[in-house]
């Protein structure tokens, strides 16, 4: 087969969709070598200039006019270029496929990740909540076939956009294979080291932002019984202001945030944390966990959505509105070595179901169904 993707967010993306579009492209290149790959992206930020895969070529705008306007060639002219090359199909990875796919020869699958914009619309602007549902419910009706990556996120196109089921599978995603593999004592000890970080320590990832609900790991730290820090890892918003300002004691004793670390170093940072904590209110899927997961750490995640797809039974679950309950998980995981050796070994064996090698083999009977 010659398979195109929308890769824009591979090229030019750090967080959750990046990741998702570089592990898939990862996944189906290294166990499908029998497929030719096109990468589409109007750009490659200056971070991924190195990033490539075998057997993939990557496309990018030539005409002057398309190189002047890269999101124009993105959303309409790639499909000259899709046209040309004559591909059996095309994935948009992001939500997204180009206007006019649905009248060319080449079959189309696009991955939705969440509604998030519509379950939880206070999150978004006005203007941000129509565009999204004016572009990704287009794509969704035009493609071919549609990948939610999660139950949730299934069960949410059809309730609120009436997508057919039978129309919807459901693919679950990975984490970056570095994940998978332990981190040595001697690289913990360097990551330490570096950062300057404590040797005990509970641990978050993700952006800073209200979503992610980091409000509730600092309102129970204040109730636990132990006088432990918390390391966020992740992307600053304005949220972290807002955070600063409610819990000033915290940030100057206990609270350390970083940011732009390698996926080598968050492994380390990973693997030698306490806890991870993971209350955020809504997601697509919640990758971090499976990246917790792997590394060997006991994790606490929110009991709605996405979020026991993810961590199974490998998880403690709460409420995301009550810093109580969650206080009482910390408390009891911190006292109890016995009962985070069984939520680590529970871990490992969970994480088996979304290799790298069974992701491809999911993505590749989808895309021979519809040829």
């Amino acid at each position: 087969m010659k398979i195109g993707f929308d890769a824009k967010r591979a090229f030019c993306n750090f967080r959750g969709l990046g990741n998702y579009s570089r592990n898939t492209i990862a996944a189906l290149t290294r166990y499908r070598t029998d497929n030719e790959y096109y990468l589409f992206t109007p750009k490659i930020s200056k971070e991924f200039q190195g990033l490539a895969y075998p057997n993939a070529s990557v496309i990018t705008p030539q005409s002057p006019f398309a190189r002047a306007l890269p999101t124009l060639w993105r959303t309409h002219g790639c499909l000259h270029d899709i046209n040309s090359l004559n591909l059996d199909i095309f994935h948009g990875l992001s939500h997204e496929l180009p206007i006019g796919i649905g009248n060319s020869k080449t079959k189309s699958v696009v991955t939705m990740h969440d509604l998030i914009f519509i379950t939880h619309p206070q999150l978004y602007p006005l203007i941000d909540r129509k565009t999204y549902t004016l572009k990704y419910r287009l794509s969704c009706n035009v493609a071919d076939r549609i990948i939610a990556i999660s139950r949730q996120t299934k069960s949410d196109l059809i309730n609120y956009w009436n997508i057919p089921e039978e129309k919807i599978d459901v693919v679950y995603q990975g984490c970056n294979p570095v994940f998978y593999e332990p981190a040595t004592q001697q690289e913990k000890d360097e990551i330490i080291k570096k950062y300057n970080l404590p040797n005990e320590y509970l641990l978050h990832v993700g952006a800073i932002e209200r979503r992610k609900n980091q409000e509730l790991i600092l309102q129970a730290m204040q109730y636990t019984e132990h006088d432990i820090p918390l390391v966020m890892v992740g992307k600053a918003s304005n949220y972290l202001q807002s955070l600063q300002n409610s819990f000033p004691e915290l940030f100057k004793t206990r609270v350390i945030i970083l940011n732009n670390v390698t996926d080598k170093e968050l492994r380390s940072i990973y693997a030698s944390a306490s806890i991870f904590i993971y209350p955020s209110l809504h997601e697509g899927f919640g990758i971090p966990i499976l990246e917790a997961l792997s590394c060997g750490v006991p994790v606490i995640t929110t009991d709605n959505g996405c979020f026991r797809e993810a961590g199974g039974s490998a998880c403690q679950y709460i409420d995301p509105s009550d810093h109580n309950q969650l206080a009482e998980k910390i408390s009891l995981l911190l006292s109890d070595s016995d009962l985070r050796k069984a939520y680590r070994n529970e871990g490992m064996e969970h994480i088996k179901q979304f290799s790298e090698e069974k992701i491809a083999q999911n993505l590749s009977k989808i895309y021979e169904s519809i040829l």
